[in-house]
């Protein structure tokens, strides 16, 4: 063969090299991704929804909680559960699609035809990027919504509300430590007022020395006191017997050191499930909320986490190719398994350096970000070598 002859051929083998995914192609992995993914999205929720169903429903029954309420408890915990099974969907899905070109021989045939590996990733990469975009706003909008509905309706079922109907209707609560003193209610708006509040002040020996019980509260800015209406007020002696008839008011006014945002924070900090990014930012922005630098610490740990979501679905999808293209003789329940173990060992890492950040040995972006790139690059390392 002539010197021309084999310098056409090198070019022609450096242009195969460089060959894209045609849009054939592309909308065939894509079409089967889908199928797959939305079939084992749906069986983990199921699944998940069963295991639910066996925890609560007898708990449910008990309290005599509505049919309503029940029904929509879980369809509430639909997002939290959309969260957690998404990642090992992508994988499933990944896996699957990967192993069936595979055993089909249309792996081989594109890699012959010029197409690396990761150029057949290519759409997998943009579906699981989209869904881990998706699952952030998620996250973001739905999220904080369901799990207030869902921990509404589980103080119905723990029996919270029939118990503090004794006072009021109020389950959510702020201890002031310093001027020994319980604010206990059903709510807070953004905007600083409390319904259904059940306040405490208690003396130097422990014992209550008058309570407010009020339809609703605010902070006057102005007059720099809060406001209490539609109530009760209660002075008590040291042996906690009324001192005074207990005084019915329209209106009532205090002095108090607490502040209508700190205990809308501080309630949020106790339901931190329902804490958007903004909500975050908020209260780790507000100068007047004093808290330690662990909780500081764990809020920025949340924060930061929020961010991830998609290099999360990046992770699951990434592992899947290798697992699948060095294991072949292994069954499909096999490379599962093994993914669902990588990827267990990336939640963990999670957890322990989300640890270290919260008690203080490493900043919490760094925290959050070390087990991130590190299984990033092991995922595109080894997808390389199978390049």
């Amino acid at each position: 063969m002539s010197e021309n002859n084999l310098s056409f051929l090198g070019d022609f083998d450096k242009i195969s090299r460089k060959r894209k995914l045609s849009k054939i192609l592309f909308r065939y992995i894509l079409k089967d991704l889908i199928v797959v993914l939305l079939s084992a999205t749906l069986g983990f929720a199921v699944i998940l929804l069963v295991f639910s169903l066996m925890e609560e429903l007898d708990d449910f029954i008990k309290e005599k909680v509505s049919t309503l309420d029940m029904v929509m408890y879980f369809i509430y915990i639909q997002p939290q559960v959309l969260l957690q099974v998404m990642p090992f969907s992508l994988m499933l899905g990944t896996m699957y699609n990967m192993a069936q070109m595979a055993r089909n021989s249309e792996l081989s045939a594109m890699r012959a035809m010029g197409i690396s590996v990761l150029g057949v990733y290519t759409p997998i990469i943009i579906m699981a990027t989209t869904i881990g975009i998706m699952m952030m706003l998620v996250q973001e909008f739905v999220v904080p919504y369901s799990q207030k509905e869902v921990q509404r309706i589980e103080a119905i079922e723990d029996g919270v509300e029939d118990l503090s109907k004794k006072r009021s209707n109020a389950f959510l609560a702020f201890h002031n430590r310093e001027d020994r003193r319980n604010w206990t209610f059903s709510d807070v708006s953004k905007d600083g007022v409390l319904k259904d509040l059940y306040l405490q002040q208690f003396g130097d020996q422990k014992r209550v020395k008058f309570e407010i019980i009020a339809k609703e509260a605010h902070y006057d800015e102005q007059k720099q006191q809060w406001v209490f209406t539609n109530g009760v007020y209660t002075v008590l002696d040291d042996y906690g017997i009324y001192a005074q008839k207990p005084e019915k008011f329209d209106t009532l006014s205090r002095s108090f050191n607490e502040r209508a945002k700190g205990l809308y924070f501080f309630t949020k900090l106790n339901i931190a499930d329902t804490l958007s990014i903004k909500d975050l930012l908020e209260i780790l922005n507000y100068e007047h909320l004093k808290i330690s630098d662990t909780v500081r610490n764990r809020l920025k740990i949340d924060f930061y986490s929020r961010f991830i979501v998609p290099f999360t679905c990046l992770i699951a999808i990434l592992l899947a190719s290798p697992i699948v293209l060095t294991t072949k003789r292994t069954g499909a329940m096999n490379h599962f398994m093994t993914g669902s173990i990588l990827m267990g060992v990336y939640y963990l890492c999670k957890y322990i350096f989300a640890g270290i950040g919260t008690a203080g040995f490493l900043p919490p972006l760094i925290a959050v970000w070390i087990p991130v790139i590190l299984f990033v690059s092991i995922a595109l390392y080894l997808l390389k070598r199978k390049s």
